[in-house]
């Protein structure tokens, strides 16, 4: 058997798959850019079960694909066969017109022209001085993210990891979380004992964050490697099935359900094959009355914080 978990944000129309096993060849995350707000439904007679998980999140669309006898891959090529992989496509962010971001590169290349190669532009000019160089901390962000701009210094997590170029800019103080990712854009939390981590949409990817504490003072760390997202498939899958497994049977036991011990049998500590079949079938029975059980945290965490 095989499933496969879809998100679907409806502000960018981005739609991520998700699968259980992670190869060199079949990376088991793929972005697809679709034209309607709408899971791919599966042909009338196939044993493809699609699984609306019901959530209280009106910016992204969650469901899992799964089959008693069609691998993943399989899956993905029945579904999602006749949609173009957008994985590495990059776009600019929701809201922030084109002109704008252009003016913010041609500023920091100008000023990288008058430089010696010893220096670089700083993140903290950029931001002090926006009014002419028309960067925000998000338009940064993007910029980096796109490769048209090299972060380097103590405080670049937030963007690709640097490659040779003739030019970089200083990450010389940190971004804060709240200026580059809003509440609406956060898919699901998950408070654990090293910390508070969260799926987000990031530049139009799935990512996971960790917010962590020091000294009164909060920091976040992206989880996820931002610039290769085709690696990223394994940990949100693993991220996920942990948030949705777990969830459904502690809502289960809570409100003693009579199946609650024949289930808890089929489910493994290391998430097997059955997990996903005895939860998703759970799942589709109590959905219509459990619809705040896989988000309980997800309101009480904010984006609010330094990154790195």
């Amino acid at each position: 058997m095989g499933c496969l978990f879809a998100f679907l944000s409806t502000t960018i129309k981005h739609l991520v798959i998700l699968g259980s096993v992670q190869t060199s060849t079949d990376p088991y995350y793929y972005k697809y850019k679709v034209s309607e707000i709408r899971f791919p439904a599966p042909q009338h007679g196939s044993d493809i079960t699609f699984y609306n998980v019901e959530m209280k999140n009106e910016n992204t669309l969650t469901g899992i694909y799964c089959s008693p006898t069609k691998s993943g891959p399989t899956i993905k090529q029945v579904i999602f066969g006749d949609l173009h992989d957008a994985t590495t496509l990059h776009e600019d962010p929701p809201g922030v017109h084109h002109s704008t971001i252009t003016h913010c590169f041609m500023y920091i290349s100008s000023q990288a022209r008058q430089m010696n190669p010893s220096q670089s532009v700083t993140v903290s000019s950029l931001l002090s001085n926006h009014v002419n160089s028309g960067c925000t901390s998000l338009i940064i962000a993007s910029l980096a993210f796109q490769r048209r701009i090299v972060m380097e210094g103590k405080y670049k997590c937030f963007a690709p990891p640097a490659v040779a170029h003739w030019s970089y800019t200083n990450a010389d103080q940190p971004l804060k979380m709240e200026d580059i990712l809003s509440h609406s854009e956060m898919v699901l939390a998950m408070e654990t004992s090293s910390g508070t981590r969260v799926l987000v949409w990031y530049q139009g990817h799935l990512h996971i964050f960790m917010r962590k504490s020091y000294l009164m003072k909060v920091k976040w760390y992206p989880v996820t490697k931002i610039g290769s997202e085709s690696e990223n498939g394994q940990l949100i899958h693993d991220f996920v099935s942990e948030k949705f497994y777990h969830s459904i049977l502690k809502e289960m036991k809570k409100r003693d359900i009579r199946n609650f011990n024949a289930v808890i049998n089929a489910v493994s500590d290391d998430f097997s094959r059955s997990d996903m079949w005895a939860s998703t079938g759970v799942l589709e029975k109590y959905k219509n009355k459990d619809v705040d059980l896989v988000v309980g945290e997800k309101r009480n965490v904010r984006l609010v914080g330094q990154l790195c």
